[in-house]
């Protein structure tokens, strides 16, 4: 195929395309609306799977983390938590763990002492850590040299 022929074949083609979407725009419309979803659904699935299953955790090691839960013998599918004490034994008395740590949830009302007349109290949630799990995610503590996340 010599380049002008596919170039004038080419152009024939858009012409003939614009004529079909001169009569019928509402179809041209619904096509360009379903390839515009359809591309959108694709981006969106594509970017859920490279951020859950593709890229890696921003962690040292993190085919090394693990969350463990203990169980009560008689219930296996329930879940409970570990106390503190079981926690911070895990590393000294099992050498299978480099660092365990602990976390919970705590939530409370904050202020600004200088704007509380202003803003007032705000709601805040988060979690506390222990030290072992702020080494365990490559973290070091505020004195160190890198702040916590």
């Amino acid at each position: 195929m010599r380049p002008l022929t596919f170039l004038s074949e080419l152009l024939q083609d858009a012409r003939y395309g614009a004529r079909v979407v001169a009569r019928q725009p509402g179809t041209a419309l619904i096509i360009v609306i379903s390839l515009a979803l359809g591309i959108g659904a694709n981006t969106m699935v594509f970017s859920l799977v490279n951020a859950i299953l593709l890229r890696s955790l921003p962690y040292p090691e993190p085919d090394r983390l693990v969350r463990m839960y203990p169980t009560p013998p008689n219930k296996p599918d329930q879940r409970s938590r570990f106390n503190a004490t079981i926690c911070l034994d895990l590393p000294r008395k099992d050498s299978f763990f480099k660092a365990a740590g602990c976390y919970i949830g705590v939530a409370g009302n904050v202020a600004d002492p200088e704007d509380a007349l202003t803003t007032g109290p705000e709601w805040l949630e988060g979690e506390m850590l222990t030290y072992h799990s702020v080494q365990a995610l490559g973290w070091l503590n505020v004195s160190g040299d890198k702040a916590c996340r």
